[in-house]
């Protein structure tokens, strides 16, 4: 049993699942890095999003966004919002996964957030906590 004032999140990916419990704010994400995600980069970013990936590792930093901005998505979250319009990731690095800085916005708000990122096998786990 955990305090009702606890936040939680909960993530799956086959063969994982994960769940957070937090006093803040809390989104996860479990996503397989995966060559298919290239075919819907066009849906959840924008072309000036994409300028600092590099080519040989493009399934990675996609797949990282993707997964950031699903967890942004469980903190700050409506039915009309879009992935690609109303959360930004910031551009980041490999080396610099800890910290990676995004946004979650529309007309009247505008939540700066921080992501962290760890690689496990052949997933990526993302944390991001308000």
């Amino acid at each position: 049993m955990f305090p009702k004032d606890a936040e939680i999140s909960i993530t799956h990916s086959f063969p994982f699942a994960a769940i957070a419990i937090s006093k803040n704010k809390i989104g996860i994400d479990i996503e397989k890095f995966n060559p298919k995600i290239l075919r819907v980069i066009d849906k959840f970013t924008y072309e000036n999003e994409r300028g600092f990936i590099p080519f040989d590792t493009e399934v990675v930093f996609y797949t990282i966004i993707w997964s950031v901005k699903e967890s942004m998505y469980k903190i700050h979250h409506s039915k009309h919002w879009s992935l690609k319009k109303h959360y930004e990731v910031r551009p980041f690095e490999l080396k610099h996964l800890h910290s990676i800085k995004c946004r979650v916005h529309d007309d009247q708000i505008s939540d700066e957030l921080k992501a962290r990122v760890e690689f496990f096998d052949e997933y990526c786990f993302t944390i991001v906590e308000e």
